[in-house]
């Protein structure tokens, strides 16, 4: 896994280096206070921000390319490079909570096999299926 986020890295520092100058501050000044701009251009410039594929599905998930606006935007304390007028427009993050939730609710059910997992504290490998 660290070998893949140091191949993520790279390829973002490329693309920062080709497209905007070498530095993040002018993909955020090209935005224009737009935080959806923003994500569009990431997700567009940096393949690796977006989870694609599952089985034979193709599956997007913004997750990274979403922090990293969201956290451009903390960070700034919504001020500066921060302020992104419509930052409220970024869906949900996907992180563990979410299935949780949407189990207790009953809108998703788990097979069997992987709810005896998830009971047992199973430690799922990291791109192994049911991760």
């Amino acid at each position: 896994m660290l070998a893949e986020r140091l191949t993520n890295v790279q390829e973002a520092g490329k693309v920062f280096v080709e497209k905007c100058g070498g530095t993040f501050v002018n993909a955020i000044r090209a935005a224009g206070n737009n935080a959806q701009g923003l994500l569009e251009t990431i997700l567009e410039d940096i393949p690796s921000s977006c989870h694609t594929g599952f089985l034979t599905e193709r599956v997007e998930c913004y997750k990274r390319a979403q922090i990293l606006v969201a956290d451009v935007c903390a960070c700034f304390e919504g001020k500066g490079f921060g302020m992104f007028t419509n930052i409220v427009q970024l869906t949900i993050f996907v992180d563990y909570c979410i299935p949780q939730a949407l189990k207790y609710f009953g809108t998703v059910t788990y097979s069997p096999e992987l709810q005896r997992k998830l009971e047992s504290n199973y430690v799922f490998q990291y791109g192994e299926q049911a991760e």
